[in-house]
């Protein structure tokens, strides 16, 4: 909860401004989790398929001999 982080952070004797920046990076940092995470399974998935090239040009020849 980004409230019990405002209140820890208050109780700390920090700055409420430094407080709120932290909890803004708190937030944009879930985001950015959340994207790096969708990129990294378009990786996987992209070079899953790239490594299905070899046989897919095989079978494209394959089709041109004929």
């Amino acid at each position: 909860m980004p409230w019990q982080l405002y209140l820890n952070a208050y109780t700390l004797g920090l700055d409420k401004n430094k407080v709120g920046l932290t909890l803004i990076l708190c937030e944009y940092f879930q985001y950015y989790l959340l994207i790096i995470s969708i990129t990294f399974w378009l990786y996987a998935i992209y070079f899953k398929v790239k490594s299905l090239q070899p046989f897919y040009n095989a079978c494209m020849i394959s089709q041109y001999q004929f």
